[in-house]
C-alpha cells in the first residue's frame, strides 16, 4: 500500500476532500438511521396506546357477552355480541402485529448500524488529519 507521505500535494488535496465527503456522507447516514430509529419508538409508543384501547375495547365486549350469557338473555343477542367480540379479538391481534413493534434486538441491530457509521466515520476522520497533517508540514 502506498504511504501517504510518497503522495503529491495535489493527489493528497484531492484525497482529502474525497475524504472530507465521504465523513459528511456518513454523518448524513447516521443522523438517517438515529432519526429513523426514533420514528420507529415514537410510532411504537402510539401502537401501545392504540394496543391498549383495543385490548380494553375487547375486555368490555367480553364482560358484556358474559353478563349476557349469565342473565339467560335471548340467543340471538348473544349471538350478535359473539360476532362483537371476535371482531374486536381480530382488532387487537391486528394491533399487536403492528409493523412498529419494535423488539430489543430490533433496537440493538440499528444501534449498531449507527456504531459502525461511525467507527467508518472516526476512519476517514484520522486520514483526514494525517493528510492535513502532511500538508501542513509539506507546505
Amino acid at each position: 500500500m502506498t504511504s501517504l507521505i510518497s503522495l503529491t500535494i495535489d493527489t493528497l488535496t484531492y484525497l482529502k476532500q474525497k475524504w472530507n465527503s465521504e465523513v459528511a456522507e456518513l454523518e448524513r447516514q447516521m443522523a438517517k438511521e438515529q432519526k429513523r430509529l426514533d420514528a420507529r419508538l415514537d410510532r411504537q409508543e402510539d401502537n401501545t396506546e392504540q394496543v391498549s384501547a383495543a385490548e380494553q375495547a375487547l375486555n368490555n365486549a367480553q364482560n358484556v357477552l358474559d353478563a349476557m350469557i349469565q342473565a339467560a338473555v335471548d340467543e340471538s343477542a348473544i349471538v350478535l355480541q359473539q360476532a362483537t367480540v371476535e371482531a374486536l379479538t381480530s382488532e387487537y391481534e391486528e394491533e399487536l402485529q403492528g409493523d412498529s413493534n419494535l423488539t430489543a434486538e430490533d433496537v440493538q441491530l440499528a444501534l449498531m448500524n449507527i456504531d459502525v457509521l461511525g467507527a467508518e466515520k472516526g476512519v476517514k476522520e484520522e486520514r483526514v488529519l494525517q493528510v492535513e497533517t502532511i500538508l501542513n508540514n509539506a507546505g
